[in-house]
């Protein structure tokens, strides 16, 4: 439980993302996850961004997109808990949270989307968020 252990499991998680072995990128995110609790606390900003990470392995990888919500939200909430809103970091929480609902939309009602946006106006204005929800 060092620092050192955790940026190793992080790089080995983004190394199995970048070859799509979303168990081994899942694996070693979630250790990872579970070291920084530990050592850094539930809201530090490295940690929300593992979390964000298994939040992309379970949208991207495993298709779960009701535990992506979940876990983005889980990110999001602490992210403006502890940098605020028009903190780079949550915004990027964000817009991934926006991608997720673009990919689930057929199965999610646009009410969330649109809270979502009205929340982070930027979104609107995305490439490819904002021509879908606009």
């Amino acid at each position: 439980e060092h620092v050192e252990t955790l940026s190793v499991y992080n790089q080995l998680g983004g190394l199995y993302w970048m070859m799509e072995e979303w168990e081994s990128a899942h694996d070693c995110l979630l250790r990872a996850n579970s070291i920084q609790e530990k050592v850094l606390g539930k809201t530090h900003p490295t940690t929300l961004n593992t979390v964000m990470n298994i939040a992309n392995v379970q949208h991207a990888g495993f298709k779960n997109f009701y535990k992506a919500d979940e876990i983005f939200m889980q990110a999001l909430d602490g992210y403006v808990k502890t940098l605020g809103m028009d903190h780079e970091d949550t915004k990027r929480c964000a817009k991934n949270l926006g991608i997720l609902y673009l990919h689930v939309k057929p199965h999610l009602s646009d009410a969330r989307m649109l809270a979502l946006c009205k929340d982070y106006p930027f979104l609107l204005s995305h490439p490819r968020l904002g021509p879908q929800f606009v």
